[in-house]
This record gives structure tokens, C-alpha cells and sequence, in this order.
């Protein structure tokens, strides 16, 4: 597991198709091993995958991650959940929109019923993401040659 700021923990791990699933061995035998770190108390969990990359953070706050394979952005427009603003914040990664789209994702399934408009904040230089309602997203992305990681925590 890997530590990050504000008590996250976090895992990536290669799958087979079967062990993305829910109640698979893999994720139930990793929901122990997080409840065991958390010593019992309550937590919250987020789990993402995409192609053989299965993600899932963990923390004692609200906490979201996405995963998306290494790949060029295809499907709905950028324009959708990507404004003009956001792309020029984006432009230092390697793929800017699938960037964009991790860190939204991310947010989104930290607090869903705040954050049900992808194009409703924005995001700012140095992984912070503004909701309109000014709550304050802390996200911190990863970009490797297999994949796009971004988990997002309260700032």
C-alpha cells in the first residue's frame, strides 16, 4: 500500500478480468486488509478499474480514485467536463484530457451528490480542484506509460 497526505492509503495492482469484480477473492481479501488498517473504525473506500489496472484508496474522510489505461482520450468531447481554462492547467501532463478526466472522476465519487456536474468546478495549478459551492478538492495524479491514476481527498 502506498501512503499519501491526509491519511490516504492507496493500492494498484494487474488483474484478470474476474478479480475486478465485486466479492472476487482479490477485493474481498483487500476490504480485510483495509479494515485491519484502520483498526476497525469506520473508513471510506473508492475503487476504479480500467483494462488489467484495479485502484482502490481508503481513508478516515471522503476520498475518490479513477484509473484509466494509458491511452489517447477517445469518446465524448473534452468540451463536456474540460473547460478552456482547465486544458491550459493540463497541458504539462502527457495526456492532458485523460488527466482532466481521472481528477473529475475522482472528486466525483468522493461526494457524488455535490459534484453531479463534471463541468461544475474546475481545476486549479497544483492539484487543487474548486467545486462552485467552494469546497476545496486536494488530488493528486499519477502518469505512467500503463496508466492514469488520480485520487482526490478534502483539501
Amino acid at each position: 500500500m502506498t501512503h499519501h497526505q491526509g491519511g490516504v492509503v492507496s493500492l494498484v495492482v494487474r488483474v484478470t478480468g474476474d478479480e475486478q469484480r465485486r466479492g472476487s477473492p482479490l477485493r474481498t481479501k483487500l476490504q480485510q486488509q483495509l479494515s485491519e488498517y484502520f483498526g476497525g473504525k469506520k473508513f471510506h473506500e473508492s475503487w476504479s478499474h480500467s483494462g488489467e489496472w484495479l485502484a482502490v484508496a481508503a481513508a478516515l474522510l471522503p476520498v475518490g480514485i479513477d484509473i484509466e489505461v494509458a491511452q489517447e482520450f477517445r469518446g465524448t468531447s473534452p468540451r463536456i467536463f474540460l473547460s478552456e481554462s482547465d486544458e491550459i492547467t493540463l497541458n504539462v501532463f502527457q495526456r492532458p484530457q485523460i488527466v482532466g478526466w481521472t481528477m473529475k472522476e475522482a472528486v466525483f465519487k468522493a461526494d457524488p451528490e455535490q459534484t453531479s456536474n463534471l463541468t461544475a468546478y474546475s481545476i486549479h495549478e497544483q492539484g487543487r480542484l474548486v467545486v462552485r459551492d467552494n469546497s476545496r478538492w486536494c488530488i493528486e495524479v499519477t502518469e505512467t506509460d500503463a496508466y492514469t491514476l488520480a485520487i482526490a481527498r478534502a483539501a
